[in-house]
């Protein structure tokens, strides 16, 4: 394969890995419940994981958004994140929640 061609394949996936990427900032409006989650493949992603939490944002124009994380997001959310804190939200829209890749509290 020339580098040409492989250099247009590169920037086609980066685009489609980039086209979904969304930024929120909201209220987190429930407390943040850590699940956890042994040998099961989660429908429509292709690893396994540990731990998930599923929460609801309250964003500035009041509409309600649910959003999930895994793994060591999940954890550090349940660690840092409570109800009622203001978030900045890095994500990607997945099955009609966000996943959250990113979470910032905004002081």
């Amino acid at each position: 394969m020339n580098t040409e061609k492989l250099s247009r394949l590169t920037v086609k996936k980066s685009i489609k890995n980039d086209i979904n990427l969304c930024f929120f900032m909201g209220t987190v409006r429930n407390d943040i419940d850590l699940k956890f989650v042994y040998n099961s493949k989660l429908k429509g992603l292709s690893r396994k994981h540990i731990s998930i939490v599923i929460f609801e944002l309250k964003l500035i124009d009041s509409q309600i958004i649910n959003l999930y994380a895994y793994d060591e997001v999940a954890d550090f959310i349940y660690k840092y994140i409570k109800k009622s804190d203001m978030v900045i939200v890095q994500g990607r829209f997945s099955n009609g929640y966000i996943h959250v890749d990113k979470i910032e509290k905004w002081m």
